[in-house]
């Protein structure tokens, strides 16, 4: 996804069943000296088709900073879980209020409110 004042938005299908899609959606970053672009935050969904639900598996590259990563490591997985999730959340609203939609998918002919 394309909009102008913004960074791309990277979408890619892993895998589809009936009731449920897996996707990777990211930012890519180019950095200087290496050949491969930097996804941050580098989220793997699974959509619930029937439940009309979305949950974040994993995030790569969410605690980069030592202090972080050591924090987090004092937390349970269900807190992890629930952060993953809430910053999906905030990170969906924010670039559905940029303009960011991919045709096709869920909520791309729905107002923002509607997708909330």
């Amino acid at each position: 996804s394309r909009v102008q004042g913004d960074c791309d938005v990277h979408l890619q299908v892993v895998e589809t069943t009936r009731y449920t899609m897996t996707l990777k959606l990211t930012y890519l970053f180019e950095t200087p000296g290496n050949q491969d672009p930097f996804a941050d935050p580098d989220f793997t969904l699974r959509i619930y088709q029937d439940a009309r639900q979305t949950e974040a598996l994993s995030c790569l590259n969410e605690h980069r900073h030592a202090l972080l990563r050591r924090l987090s490591g004092e937390n349970d997985e269900l807190d992890r879980r629930w952060r993953r999730n809430v910053v999906l959340n905030k990170w969906l609203i924010y670039l559905l209020e940029r303009g960011h939609l991919f045709a096709g998918m869920p909520c791309a002919h729905q107002s923002l409110e509607a997708c909330r």
